[in-house]
């Protein structure tokens, strides 16, 4: 690990991210489970303000304006269905439920769900391949560093295709999800009416990798 990859993962320690393969699959975790509350929401919508404390942060308060009927949709229905047809299922659950919604927003949504279904893709890519040093081709042990960089083989139409996946490729993926994350806040705020919380929303999703990086250094005194 160079001394570049050292700083980065010391800053990113200090601001409570992981960097890592486990960290993209916990944070892919987060975003999924959010779009299971909103579609929900759809069903059994509420109206209630969240709490903007609690808002700036990742995890975020969806589910505490879920009444019992959604939370019982979403715990005993909608967690058993798998990724791919939540994302077809939030724009058909907007449109058949809240179609004035949908019309205002299509193209928001459809971008939403287009950026989730590249996650899925690198979520599936990260957890149900193997994964192997970058010059050893060995499978690499739960010892390795977070930031060592590594390949994945996945066997697709017939061949092997190598994936290679270093640090700078982890940092972009998470800051794809993390955007992702606000964006589906931001949607849930323009179902619900609230047109302030979606702009700050917006506001946090439009930041760059690198606008985000510079907030990191400087609530760490470091810039």
């Amino acid at each position: 690990m160079n001394s570049k990859e050292m700083t980065l993962k010391s800053v990113v320690s200090k601001l409570g991210f992981t960097i890592s393969r486990g960290g993209i699959l916990d944070i892919t975790t987060q975003v999924e489970d959010l779009l299971t509350s909103i579609i929900a929401w759809c069903f059994y919508p509420t109206y209630k303000e969240c709490d903007e404390k609690q808002d700036i942060r990742l995890h975020g308060t969806v589910d505490n304006m879920l009444n019992e009927k959604a939370m019982v949709l979403k715990s005993l229905i909608l967690t058993r269905l798998s990724l791919d047809r939540k994302i077809e299922l939030l724009g058909d659950s907007i449109l058949a439920i809240h179609e004035d919604s949908y019309n205002k927003n299509s193209t928001f949504i459809s971008k939403i769900q287009a950026n989730l279904r590249q996650i899925r893709k690198f979520r599936n890519l990260l957890a149900h391949s193997p994964l192997y040093r970058e010059h050893t081709k060995k499978p690499m042990s739960h010892e390795d560093l977070p930031f060592a960089d590594f390949q994945i083989r996945e066997y697709k139409k017939g061949k092997f295709i190598t994936h290679r996946i270093d640090a700078s490729r982890l940092m972009k993926e998470q800051h794809k999800t993390t955007v992702t994350f606000y964006k589906l806040r931001q949607l849930f705020a323009l179902l619900r009416g609230s047109q302030k919380e979606a702009e700050g929303y917006r506001q946090f999703s439009d930041l760059t990798q690198e606008a985000l990086r510079r907030v990191g250094l400087k609530l760490l005194g470091l810039e």
